[in-house]
């Protein structure tokens, strides 16, 4: 029989007590009260979900890295803004499947949310449940304070350096490993850790603020996000230096999406690696050992048959 509304309740508050926001008041309302943001700030907020089979799959690592997975993809839309963490709001689907044996599923997910919570000092002001027909999906509502004028995709001007802050591939290329050899509690590698225990650029994204001319986090892949950077800033890209994880491949750091480093524009920058120059010209270019080709525009997309990150499961 499945569990009541109430003891789910019950078990998620148990498992998030320790990074539940005084404002939301036990999650005995409906709603939850703010903290004030200063005058000199702004607030900043973002929405992403977060779904079984498109985003995570049972049994490819452990349930836990789902939960932290979950939550540090919201931070580093908070680092793509350049916002300091302050909350989060959930609305968890969940199917039976997810509340049988004690609820161990959502435990486990639950665990996972609250470990990434403490790392990066987010709190939660609530949220909203419901049943599922089939897999489980956790939306967040995400928010956070900026000192000064949030990052923007919309603002490289040609001539602008292009940096993105650490090698890119390591997450697909943990995933390929995942997909190919997981055996339950075995070790990971570093590209696996990279995949399971992403980390988002909440102190970098801080200090780009006032610095950086446009930016956002490489969530879907380094050729498809600078596209939308380029297109919206009406610009376009020379890229001569792509920098690779260790194990992983050239097409994985292009297109391979999840490792939520910073891409950023600037006249000048002390941070992240240079990789190439913003254009007049609307196209974007890769060097190779002939020259320059046009780079496609693949990566990650919720809504495409391929992908090179979770959805290919």
């Amino acid at each position: 029989m499945s569990l009541t509304e109430t003891k789910i309740l019950e078990i998620i508050r148990e498992i998030i007590n320790p990074v539940l926001a005084p404002g939301a008041n036990d999650l005995l309302d409906d709603g939850a009260a703010l903290p004030p943001c200063a005058a000199t700030h702004t607030r900043v907020v973002s929405l992403d979900a977060f779904q079984e089979h498109n985003d995570f799959k049972i049994g490819l690592g452990p349930l836990q890295s789902a939960g932290y997975r979950a939550i540090v993809q919201n931070l580093s839309d908070l680092a793509a803004l350049g916002a300091k963490p302050v909350g989060f709001l959930w609305s968890l689907e969940l199917p039976e499947l997810w509340l049988a044996n004690d609820a161990q599923f959502l435990r486990e997910f639950c665990q996972g949310a609250v470990t990434a919570c403490q790392q990066y000092n987010l709190q939660l002001y609530g949220g909203d449940l419901s049943g599922a027909q089939a897999n489980f999906s956790c939306a967040i509502t995400i928010f956070g304070d900026v000192d000064g004028k949030p990052l923007s995709r919309r603002g490289a001007q040609p001539g602008d350096k292009i940096y993105v802050s650490r090698p890119l591939g390591g997450s697909a290329a943990g995933l390929k490993a995942l997909v190919t050899n997981y055996q339950p509690g075995q070790g990971h590698d570093d590209n696996v850790t990279r995949h399971l225990e992403p980390v988002p650029e909440l102190l970098l994204g801080q200090m780009l603020v006032g610095l950086a001319t446009a930016g956002m986090d490489t969530s879907d892949g380094l050729a498809k996000d600078l596209y939308r950077l380029c297109k919206a800033s009406g610009v376009g890209a020379k890229l001569d230096h792509i920098p690779i994880c260790s194990g992983a491949s050239l097409e994985q750091a292009l297109y391979g999406g999840e490792d939520y480093a910073l891409l950023f524009t600037a006249s000048e920058s002390t941070f992240g690696i240079e990789i190439g120059e913003i254009t007049k010209n609307p196209q974007l270019l890769l060097k190779n050992a002939e020259g320059f080709t046009v780079l496609n525009e693949d990566g990650f997309d919720h809504f495409s048959s391929f992908s090179s990150g979770q959805a290919a499961l």
